[in-house]
């Protein structure tokens, strides 16, 4: 079976993938050398985020200002990626807030893709993060960290798989549990 996929989605698909790749070398690095089990969680959770903040910036097709990642971890794996999109999804469906709410939302989507690595994702983290233009006046690309609580439809999801560490930031960009 083929997949066409525009030229835009796949600079996206390749500038994530790096990262993703990155950001597990950091981990391995972050592991090696950490004795302090408090400490190694935060720096983690900080990269995490990082993380996910560039692939929302790397969004070439925001949905309206929009810049939503998410990530499914399991042992500090990324095991599932999603970024808010204008594809319509049978899957987003099931987890709308209405019948129209059918654009995939991140949390959504990386709960599907880590549904495919995992059965049971009980024990995973989700990190959800949403980026905006810092200084959308000037049109330019400098971004800052805002508020990414998931809505309704997508905690449904949340709930469905039983994922408990639910994690997105906040108005000032910090991470907060939900």
């Amino acid at each position: 079976m083929t997949v066409l996929i525009s030229m835009d989605q796949a600079e996206v698909v390749t500038v994530a993938i790096k990262r993703v790749i990155l950001y597990a070398i950091t981990m391995l690095t972050l592991s090696l050398h950490s004795n302090n089990m408090e400490k190694t969680l935060s720096i983690r959770m900080e990269k995490a985020v990082d993380l996910l903040a560039r692939v929302a910036e790397d969004i070439t097709d925001p949905v309206r200002c929009y810049r939503l990642a998410a990530g499914v971890w399991y042992k500090n794996n990324l095991v599932g990626l999603g970024v808010n999109s204008y594809k319509t999804d049978p899957f987003q469906a099931k987890y709308g807030k209405h019948e129209h709410a059918i654009h995939l939302h991140a949390e959504v989507m990386a709960i599907k893709n880590a549904a495919k690595q995992m059965d049971d994702l009980s024990k995973c983290t989700l990190i959800v993060v949403r980026v905006k233009r810092k200084f959308p006046e000037q049109n330019k690309n400098i971004f800052q960290k805002t508020i990414a609580k998931p809505c309704s439809g997508c905690y449904k999801c949340i709930v469905e798989f039983g994922i408990r560490n639910v994690f997105y930031t906040n108005f000032n960009g910090e991470l907060e549990k939900l």
